[in-house]
């Protein structure tokens, strides 16, 4: 009974230290470093296939993902009227937190959707 538990148990820490991963930051312009409020950033798995999550920058230009497996690495994609695509790879997240700063810049864009 007390192996079970054991094994119980720290199957829990495991999953709660592979889960552990934070990857936050900052949108900022390409020209001039203001940060952007209300961007749209996309998580996906490394080969971009699975959207993992979604976020909003806030007032200060800052979003953050929480609850990511440390095993893996991730792209983000930021896809807003107004600005060009950009994609940014391979990022590994840390149970500290991975701090990014990135950049885009304005232009036009257009989803190819026809509302």
């Amino acid at each position: 009974m007390k192996s079970a538990i054991v094994i119980f148990l720290l199957n829990i820490l495991l999953f709660r230290y592979d889960n552990c991963g934070i990857i936050k930051g900052s949108i900022l312009e390409e020209k001039g470093g203001k940060p952007i409020k209300g961007i749209k950033l996309r998580l996906l798995n490394e080969k971009g296939f699975k959207i993992v999550d979604s976020t909003i920058s806030n007032n200060l230009g800052e979003f953050i993902f929480n609850n990511l497996q440390t095993n893996n690495s991730y792209r983000i994609i930021v896809n807003q009227n107004g600005f060009q695509k950009n994609e940014f790879a391979n990022i590994k997240p840390t149970c500290e937190g991975v701090e990014l700063k990135l950049k885009i810049e304005k232009g036009n864009f257009s989803s190819g959707c026809k509302w």
